[in-house]
């Protein structure tokens, strides 16, 4: 793995980059929202509540959705064993997960900013909250794409183990 190691360094940089810019996106459009919503003309109330139902369902089943489906994505990781294609694949898979979860909070402003949606601001918290829980790091690389030997899982644990 210390091979590799460039190649993770490489993956987990560009990852938190891209996360940084969505965010900073995100965070733009969230005070232009804030600022211009109450000025913007609103849709009709028969075309904004079939809306506002739509992004709640869509929530509801795509947020677990996206979560199922990156770790079904891991797991048939497991079985590639050339470590460079798994990584490229893991940063692939990564960008998705991470797109799809700002997606979704592009979608609640642009409901906080064409309808009446009262609780968008705490919709697109629990968005933001979520997406904290898929923040690259090293250790989410290597624990989510397998990179660890079992030996040396066993010898972290047991130095977890150890010092507690």
């Amino acid at each position: 793995m210390e091979n590799h190691e460039n190649q993770i360094q490489a993956i987990v940089k560009s990852l938190k980059t891209e996360c940084y810019i969505w965010y900073g996106a995100l965070a733009v459009l969230t005070v232009m929202s804030f600022m211009f919503a109450p000025k913007m003309q609103k849709l009709e109330a028969d075309l904004t509540i079939p809306l506002q139902s739509a992004l709640l369902l869509l929530m509801l089943g795509g947020l677990p959705a996206i979560f199922i489906w990156f770790r079904n994505r891991m797991t048939a990781l497991i079985k590639v064993t050339d470590i460079p294609l798994r990584l490229k694949r893991y940063e692939s898979y990564s960008r998705v997960r991470q797109g799809l979860f700002f997606v979704f909070g592009f979608l609640v402003l642009a409901l906080n900013v064409f309808t009446v949606l009262k609780g968008a601001p705490m919709l697109f918290g629990v968005v933001i909250v979520l997406t904290m829980f898929i923040l690259p790091s090293r250790g989410r690389l290597v624990m989510e794409a397998s990179l660890l030997k079992p030996e040396e899982e066993v010898e972290k644990n047991n130095e977890e183990l150890g010092s507690e």
